[in-house]
């Protein structure tokens, strides 16, 4: 024996699991590295924070950790991650850029562009006719300048939607969250016309979703659940598959220093005794299951027929008129003459603009097409994963499956074909079981380990008595 001096536990730790490659207990961790068990406790929430990990348990209780074939950092990012977010930060830099183009352009230019052809219309006329004088008076009226200044501040107010979320059906009947317009400064009970334009260009945006909407929900789940809960209430909850589920629970458990344990039959779950101290309950987020919550629609201009036709008539007429300036020799319609300086401001910015105007939400479209099929086929995929949670004390055969999941009159019928392929990869995602009867070839799909966990876990909370209280205040930084 020698004697030691004192070493970093996280670190020894570390070089450990990088070299180990293969899942491990707590106790090989504290034979491979020497580290006693209640250090080692310490460490593997800093190593489980920072590293990816999934975690298992066995019929003896005891908790398995893989932290895979190589130490992969959470959230860690791909070189294509990156450069998605790259070209994210690019396509708002040019959104917002772009938004002031349309401020200036399909406004003023428009209005410049109408001068001017009146103009040389009225002069053409006047040519014609002879000058002739108009003396039926000025029209009577008053123009309100409060409209005017509205207008003219919605031309330059990006932000086009208001914090108000409502509630919307799709086609297919399902219902989702949407961002409600801001007023018109003309008609309150409208859409902007500003706002169209943007729209029309950009689409309109979709409701924002919380990076850290789970792990609050999850604490509110906790907190009226006795702070105990188990992988498959987490995948009810999020519908990841048990690969992901148990990756986020090891993280979650390290974060807020919860306790993984096992049951005497094997069933692994967290418990979280110090998220249940506290004073706060009116905060608390929604509970809302993977099933319940539908995603929005991605939308291409939001805007109807006779809105889309009116901003397509007004960038049509901007863009052929620039072109006429852009193609014209000495002047325009006789009245300004072609210099540099005018084919730049009055042909070639507009008809750029405008034939990005018109090319942004066609390529768009292409992308909304496929982004549409993912948020259909995510969709359907809820109310499949709620048939599969529903009534698991059984296997279910592939018909009674599919009358659970088109028992909904109000939404889309969803086929057999389609419920077939989706029930594969949820066999291999929830870690079931397809079993074909050999006699009549009838299919049966079975998640034990679901059910098993939440049999367990009901019997844990029954039991389970937890105490809420904070205690006597001892100090107070008043006094």
């Amino acid at each position: 024996m020698v004697k030691s001096g004192k070493i970093d536990t996280v670190a020894r730790l570390e070089s450990w699991v990088a070299a180990r490659k293969q899942p491990f207990t707590l106790n090989d961790a504290a034979a491979g590295t020497g580290i006693a068990l209640n250090e080692l406790e310490h460490a593997f929430e800093t190593l489980i924070s920072k590293y990816s990990c999934r975690v298992q348990a066995t019929a003896q209780g005891d908790v398995i950790y893989d932290f895979g074939r190589t130490l992969r950092r959470r959230n860690a990012k791909t070189a294509a991650e990156i450069l998605l977010e790259v070209l994210a930060w690019l396509w708002r830099g040019f959104q917002l850029i772009y938004k002031a183009c349309i401020a200036l352009v399909m406004v003023v230019y428009f209005i410049v562009f109408v001068v001017i052809l009146l103009v040389a219309i009225i002069l053409a006329a006047s040519a014609a006719s002879g000058s002739k004088e108009d003396k039926k008076g000025s029209a009577k009226g008053s123009i309100d300048l409060r409209v005017i200044g509205d207008l003219f501040m919605m031309i330059f107010r990006f932000a086009q939607v208001t914090d108000t979320v409502m509630y919307v059906t799709d086609a297919q009947g399902y219902r989702y969250r949407q961002y409600q317009p801001a007023a018109g400064a003309l008609n309150k009970a409208k859409k902007g016309f500003i706002a169209s334009v943007y729209d029309f260009v950009f689409g309109p945006p979709r409701v924002e979703i919380d990076p850290l909407a789970n792990e609050k929900e999850l604490a509110a789940f906790l907190r009226k659940n006795k702070g105990v809960l188990v992988g498959a209430e987490l995948q009810a909850l999020t519908g990841w598959s048990t690969d992901e589920m148990e990756n986020f629970l090891a993280e979650y458990v390290a974060k807020f220093r919860g306790q993984l344990k096992v049951t005497e039959d094997g069933v692994l779950y967290a418990e979280f005794d110090e998220l249940l101290r506290g004073k706060v309950a009116a905060e608390e987020s929604a509970i809302v299951y993977y099933w319940d919550e539908y995603e929005p629609e991605y939308v291409w201009t939001g805007n109807d027929f006779g809105r889309n036709l009116v901003i397509v008539l007004m960038n049509s007429f901007n863009l052929f008129f620039s072109y006429f300036v852009l193609t014209a020799e000495q002047t325009i319609l006789g009245l300004i003459a072609i210099t540099p300086t005018v084919r730049l401001v009055l042909g070639w910015f507009p008809f750029v603009y405008s034939v990005l105007f018109f090319l942004i939400p066609l390529v768009r479209g292409i992308w909304i097409v496929v982004k549409q099929q993912e948020r259909h086929h995510a969709n359907i995929r809820r109310r499949i994963l709620k048939a599969v949670f529903a009534d698991l004390a059984r296997p279910k055969t592939r018909d009674e499956l599919w009358q659970l999941v088109n028992q909904e009159k109000n939404l889309e019928k969803i086929s057999r074909e389609v419920l077939k392929e989706m029930m594969e990869k949820l066999v291999v995602e929830l870690r079931g079981k397809l079993d074909v009867d050999a006699t009549s070839g009838t299919a049966h799909y079975a998640f034990e380990q679901i059910h098993h966990e939440l049999s367990a876990i009901r019997q844990i909370r029954a039991a389970r008595t937890v105490s809420r209280d904070l205690g006597d205040v001892i100090l107070d930084s008043g006094t």
